[in-house]
């Protein structure tokens, strides 16, 4: 497996060229949306807190803004279209990327 190179079911991510394909069409990201996608990509299916999430991906510390990760996780589903529903919501615990069918072990 190419560590530059990660695909989860429709979502395609080249760490070396900075691209995002999903479904077979280019997305373009902002760079924030980009680590929060691969981190949740690297980490799937693990449940990641937004505090997990927000200091791993803006590297400073987590302070009462979950409101700020949600928003970027929204804009993120929908940057994704119809592939958005990769990444779920778990009430109270934070975020995960999951794709049905799939096997993560």
């Amino acid at each position: 497996m190419n560590p530059e190179y990660l695909a989860l079911g429709p979502i395609e991510i080249s760490f070396d060229e900075l691209t995002v394909r999903a479904g077979g069409h280019s997305i373009a990201l902002t760079c924030m949306e980009f680590d929060t996608l691969a981190y949740l990509m690297r980490n799937a299916p693990r449940v990641i807190s937004q505090q997990e999430l927000f200091s791993s991906v803006a590297g400073s510390v987590y302070q009462a803004q979950s409101s700020l990760m949600r928003v970027h996780v929204s804009n993120l589903r929908r940057k994704l279209g119809g592939h958005g529903h990769v990444i779920q919501t778990v009430r109270g615990r934070g975020f995960q990327f999951v794709v049905v069918g799939d096997s993560f072990e």
